[in-house]
């Protein structure tokens, strides 16, 4: 699961952490997310671009015990400026380390499906 945040008052939105909430309830399965792979991208208009709402979004996905990609972190301050229309321009310096934060959840979706296959 990829989550895109944007920064409201130095957190994630409300209706993100709702959605969360609603996820991190226990159902007969166990709990929905968890040990799922996540990665967290985000985006704001400020100089900081998104990295409180991402630090309380990952003390949220902390709890629920999911799988979050470490490093590196993708932020993108002044994301009015930066982007060209709704997409990273070709030479956006934002634009390699949005793809390595891809990368990193594509070897945790991997890490977690050879672990889950060494079990069977």
């Amino acid at each position: 699961m990829l989550v895109a945040t944007p920064e409201y008052n130095g957190a994630m939105p409300g209706a993100l952490k709702n959605a969360l909430d609603w996820l991190s309830r226990p159902v007969e399965e166990g709990l929905v997310l968890e040990r799922k792979p996540v990665a967290i991208i985000g985006a704001s208009k400020g100089p900081l671009g998104s990295i409180r709402a991402q630090l309380n979004l990952r003390v949220v996905l902390h709890k629920m015990d999911v799988a979050v990609v470490g490093q590196p972190e993708f932020v993108l301050p002044h994301a009015h400026k930066a982007l060209a229309g709704d997409e990273l321009p070709a030479g956006s310096p934002s634009l390699p380390i949005l793809t390595a934060v891809v990368e990193g959840l594509v070897d945790l979706i991997e890490r977690r499906r050879a672990a889950a296959s060494l079990t069977c």
